[in-house]
């Protein structure tokens, strides 16, 4: 079983770096019980970001095992925190103990299908993703878009897109959720189609 890091407005990939600021008490008790074993956690969305103690029924099912790489304390007893996601899981039954969620987690079964599909969908994702990045300041280092440009896997390209798009919360966990690499490719292409296109008319308009 892992500690639970239960988040609000935020959906971490496998792959995705971010820093999370951590002050509620169950969350700290998480975070300190991962400090004290491996540095693993399990981190999972919240349905409702005003749920302030969340129970089994606010969390989606599926979710992140990340590494702990950096902790920094700040002021009122808050713990900044640095995460790696890992691996994508499913959330097993949820226990409240010590103060804090835990759950196990288990086997998420990806499908990939290994269709020339998949490998088209992914050659045509990396280019206009690469495109839209020149575009529109997306914040990412040159160094991350030049390592995505060169991605292999279909599934973690389909992530790495869900991790940068401008998208609700529901809609990055679909893609986290879904376990067939062809469908979330096929998602993260019609997202990204969407926003080239809106990038095309707001630039006409400023014109």
């Amino acid at each position: 079983r892992l500690p639970v890091l239960a988040v609000r407005d935020l959906v971490v990939f496998p792959y995705m770096v971010t820093g999370l600021d951590v002050g509620r008490d169950m969350s700290l008790a998480a975070v300190r019980q991962t400090l004290e074993n491996d540095g693993y956690l399990l981190v999972v969305a919240q349905r409702a970001a005003d749920v302030e103690v969340p129970e089994a029924d606010d969390l989606y099912d599926v979710g992140t095992v990340v590494k702990v790489k950096q902790v920094l304390q700040l002021p009122e007893g808050v713990l900044r925190i640095l995460i790696e996601g890992i691996t994508r899981v499913r959330v097993g039954a949820l226990t409240r103990e010590n103060g804090m969620l835990t759950a196990a987690a288990e086997d998420f079964h990806e499908v990939n299908e290994g269709t020339a599909m998949i490998e088209t969908y992914r050659r045509d994702v990396i280019r206009r993703f690469g495109e839209l990045a020149q575009t529109v300041d997306m914040g990412i280092e040159d160094d991350a878009l030049a390592n995505f440009m060169r991605l292999g896997d279909p599934g973690q390209v389909a992530d790495f897109v869900a991790t940068h798009l401008t998208l609700t919360v529901d809609a990055r966990q679909e893609l986290l959720a879904e376990a067939s690499v062809y469908r979330r490719l096929h998602e993260a292409r019609r997202l990204l189609l969407t926003e080239q296109e809106v990038t095309t008319l707001e630039q006409q308009l400023n014109t």
